[in-house]
C-alpha cells in the first residue's frame, strides 16, 4: 500500500500486487475522461505530485475505480496516469496561453480548449469547470486539505 498524501480528501492510497505488477488505483486517474467537474475535494499541486509518485511505481496494469476507456475490461497501464498528470498540465498551460493573449481572466474558462482531450469522456460538460479549478487554484492557492486542530481534539 502506498498513502500518497493530501491529494484527494485527506489523501487516497495505491495498492501495488509487485508479483503481478498491478495496480489498483481510485479516483486519481480516470482513463479517457477529464477531470471530475469542478474537482471538488482536489488539491491539484499535491495531485500532480502524488500522479508523478505512481509513475515511479513499478507496475504494467492497472484498475482504475472510474475507467471511461472504450473496453474498461481490460483495465488500463501506466500510460493512463501519464495522461491525465498530462491532462493536468496541458489544460493550465492553455489557460496561461489565453492570459498572454489578454483575454479576460473571467473569460478564459468560457473561451479555453485543449483539442488533444475533445475525444475525452465529459469534455464538453466538465472543460469548462475544469478550467475554473484550475485557474481559481493558481490565483487563490489549492483548498489546503489540513485537518484542523478542533477537528483532530474531537476525533
Amino acid at each position: 500500500m502506498h498513502y500518497l498524501g493530501m491529494n484527494h480528501g485527506l489523501g487516497m492510497t495505491v495498492f501495488l500486487l509487485p508479483e503481478k505488477k498491478v495496480a489498483y488505483i481510485a479516483d486519481l486517474v480516470s482513463p479517457n475522461r477529464v477531470l471530475f467537474t469542478i474537482v471538488p475535494d482536489f488539491n491539484i499541486k499535491e495531485w500532480e505530485r502524488s500522479l508523478e509518485e505512481i509513475l515511479k511505481l513499478d507496475f504494467d496494469k492497472a484498475v482504475y475505480s472510474h475507467n471511461d476507456k472504450t473496453d474498461s475490461s481490460k483495465g488500463g497501464t501506466k500510460q493512463d496516469v501519464a495522461d491525465n498528470l498530462q491532462f493536468i498540465r496541458d489544460l493550465r498551460a492553455a489557460i496561461y496561453a489565453e492570459f498572454k493573449k489578454g483575454t479576460n481572466p473571467f473569460k478564459v474558462p468560457n473561451v479555453v480548449k485543449v483539442p488533444k482531450y475533445e475525444h475525452w469522456a465529459m469534455y464538453d460538460q466538465w472543460l469548462e469547470m475544469n478550467a475554473w479549478r484550475l485557474l481559481l487554484d493558481d490565483w487563490m492557492g489549492p483548498f489546503p486539505w489540513r485537518p484542523t486542530h478542533a477537528y483532530e481534539l474531537k476525533n
